[in-house]
């Protein structure tokens, strides 16, 4: 209570002292201590103080009771502290209408009830009521907010003034038992019928033996108050009306992140009931790698410096599923207190498009890499090599493999290239595209013989790899496909495939964008072989030519030996 001023009005010094002290203990500010009347309505003008304590008797003819008819001329709330309690000086006091009397010796606790009564109490009804409950004397607020004078009231029962006597009736005994009550409410009736609600503070006050004289009160009209919480109220039934039945989800917390909103899209989010999500905060529902970066934001956000809305980050679910969702953050109020609200989006699908749409595009830039290197190729084996390991370490297949259709009885299909993870696998699978037997039953077999793209979404359930499935999944091999390679005559020579590690990782995108790639690996591999017949008649043609020349077809002359040539 730092910023709460109390000018002190008492003249002996080591009793003001001794006054000062305790009202600084109770975090109160005594700017000045005046000893003399004069003295005390001029520094009151110069410091404007918030209460002004003041000892009835002082030296000089400006006595205590003329320096509160000047401060109550300054609107200042003002508490007598003397140790005179004559009827006569008491009624004098009373006509100045002061906030308080306390009379001395006092206990430091009631010094500071009183005081806090009295500057709570500045503007409203105030009432000193007898051990007998009949009012002693009130203020001109409380002759507004009743309708009555004050000579009327003296006297009468205090409880006659409320629309329930007995709950004032009830509050007045606990202000005995107690010494005090705070913020007690009650409801004042005017006499033409209208309604103050009011909260009142009181406590009671002694005489100079130390009994209970009786109860000073002030009520604190809270009329605004009430209409400020309707409105509240009806901002809160709007706001719930319009999160209830938001498509998003919405989390409201406090404190220590502690939740006191949450939709029932938030609910279904999370996994969670509303009346469960209530019951939860942050930490509870962040992924333990994201705890510490949410709790910053979220204090960050609370004490309201600048921070981007929206971030992105993992939640546990209820049955402790591990889910992204993008959380959109914004200050607001609730219940009077600072609170930050999040819009909470399950991004999973979006996430897993992002996914789906960068392995499109590594499978996208893997297959140009393989049509550049149709472009660059010399020799078939390094090309189906070089297209084997692009698949594998660019699209990111755990095994890619060339087999090529032979002609024998066993209608072997006779692997020609691969790359990736194999330790063994390609050469004992032994594959046939014979309809005639099992091993030809499978992907590679069937796409030979129909021409067709063959996939198979996971290796553990499909009838068609039964005679692989136990090798291919010790393997790691759970989804594949297998593509036609076929000649200019659209015949099938061989087949290419490709082996996942993930199950159901064929999608329709993938497989549309792997279409042109055995076409174009097909082409590749023909004009190769073309190119090496051509280079083939290019290297024979000389030599056929020369067969045919007349020089070699003449015929030979027997040479024979001369007498003259012996040796």
């Amino acid at each position: 209570m730092a910023d709460v001023n109390i000018l002190l009005v008492e003249d002996e010094s080591i009793e003001a002292l001794d006054i000062k002290h305790t009202l600084e203990s109770f975090g109160y500010n005594v700017p000045y201590i005046a000893s003399r009347g004069e003295e005390a309505v001029e520094k009151a003008l110069e410091i404007m103080p918030d209460l002004v304590l003041i000892d009835i008797v002082l030296k000089g003819d400006f006595n205590g009771i003329k320096v509160a008819s000047e401060i109550k001329k300054l609107n200042i709330p003002f508490i007598y502290l003397t140790a005179h309690s004559e009827e006569a000086t008491v009624q004098e006091a009373k006509l100045t209408e002061p906030y308080g009397f306390i009379i001395k010796p006092y206990a430091p606790l009631e010094l500071k009830y009183t005081i806090d009564i009295a500057l709570e109490a500045s503007l409203d009804p105030l009432v000193t009521i007898g051990p007998d409950g009949k009012i002693t004397d009130v203020n001109q607020a409380t002759e507004k907010v009743t309708g009555y004078s004050r000579e009327k009231i003296i006297g009468t029962d205090f409880s006659n003034y409320f629309t329930e006597p007995d709950q004032a009736r009830k509050g007045y005994q606990q202000v005995f038992t107690k010494g005090f009550v705070r913020d007690y409410p009650l409801k004042i009736q005017h006499k033409d019928k209208s309604i103050t609600p009011v909260l009142y503070n009181a406590s009671v006050y002694k005489d100079e033996t130390g009994d209970i004289a009786g109860v000073f009160a002030a009520a604190r009209d809270i009329t605004e108050r009430q209409k400020a919480d309707e409105t509240i109220h009806e901002i809160m039934e709007n706001f719930r009306a319009i999160a209830d039945n938001a498509s998003e989800g919405i989390l409201i917390a406090i404190g220590e992140g502690i939740h006191v909103y949450a939709n029932q899209i938030a609910a279904e989010i999370t996994g969670y009931s509303v009346e469960e999500l209530l019951q939860t905060s942050i930490i509870d529902l962040a992924h333990p790698d994201e705890i510490k970066e949410l709790m910053e934001r979220y204090k960050t956000r609370i004490a309201g410096e600048a921070l981007s809305p929206t971030h992105e980050t993992l939640i546990v679910t209820k049955d402790e599923k591990v889910i992204p969702v993008e959380l959109t953050g914004a200050i607001t109020v609730w219940k009077g207190q600072t609170a930050d609200m999040v819009i909470i989006r399950d991004i999973t699908e979006r996430k897993q498009v992002e996914k789906e749409q960068k392995r499109l595009n590594r499978n996208l830039k893997a297959i140009s890499n393989c049509n550049q290197t149709l472009l660059r190729a010399i020799d078939e084996t390094t090309l189906l090599k070089e297209i084997c390991r692009i698949i594998c370490d660019e699209a990111g297949y755990r095994l890619a493999w060339v087999g090529y259709a032979e002609h024998d009885k066993a209608k072997t299909i006779r692997p020609v290239a691969w790359a990736g993870f194999d330790s063994g696998y390609i050469a004992n699978t032994k594959l046939s595209w014979s309809k005639d037997t099992a091993r030809g039953q499978g992907p590679a077999g069937i796409v030979i013989r129909s021409g067709e793209i063959i996939y198979v979404q996971d290796f553990a359930t499909d009838p068609l790899m039964t005679p692989w499935r136990e090798s291919a999944i010790q393997h790691g091999y759970r989804s594949g496909i297998a593509l036609p390679l076929k000649d200019e005559k659209r015949k099938v020579f061989g087949v290419l495939l490709i082996y996942s590690s993930k199950p159901n990782a064929i999608t329709t995108d993938e497989i549309l964008l792997m279409e042109e790639l055995p076409v174009n690996l097909a082409f590749g591999i023909t004009s190769l072989r073309e190119r090496a017949e051509r280079l083939v008649w290019i290297l024979w043609l000389p030599l056929v030519r020369m067969a045919r020349s007349p020089m070699l077809t003449r015929p030979r002359r027997r040479l024979q030996a001369t007498p003259e040539r012996k040796l």
